[in-house]
């Protein structure tokens, strides 16, 4: 699949403006929400901070995610499944067909089957040619 290299960055150094990533501690339930503006579901630790993003494209009843980041700092806490979760929910109450073209959303999907359904897999198989 085209798009993110399938993982979630890793070994990265986030300063304070890189992708507006502040040091967070996530003791709390994170929470997901679209941010429509720029064009990404964001996962916020409760005191709002934000932990990670994954990037998308709205294409008339499609939503393409094209990228996934959680901040280094919190990785392996399990925020990125948390976040395609609650991505992939919203696309599915929005009536929106899912086109994974970032690996990480991909596998995501693919271990969980219950979301296999919002998968656009013909246009997936256009574009892979």
């Amino acid at each position: 699949m085209a798009g993110c290299p399938g993982r979630i960055r890793g070994g990265h150094d986030f300063p304070d403006t890189h992708y507006g990533f502040k040091p967070s501690n996530l003791g709390t339930v994170p929470t997901v929400q679209d941010n429509a503006e720029a064009h990404r579901f964001e996962i916020h630790s409760e005191d709002g901070s934000l932990a990670g993003f994954a990037v998308y494209h709205l294409r008339g009843n499609r939503i393409l995610f094209v990228h996934t980041e959680i901040d280094s700092a919190l990785e392996g806490q399990g925020l990125g499944g948390q976040l395609i979760q609650g991505a992939l929910d919203d696309a599915r109450k929005r009536g929106l067909r899912v086109v994974p073209l970032c690996g990480f959303v991909a596998r995501w999907i693919e271990k969980h089957p219950d979301y296999d359904a919002l998968v656009d897999y013909e246009l997936l198989a256009a574009l892979d040619g």
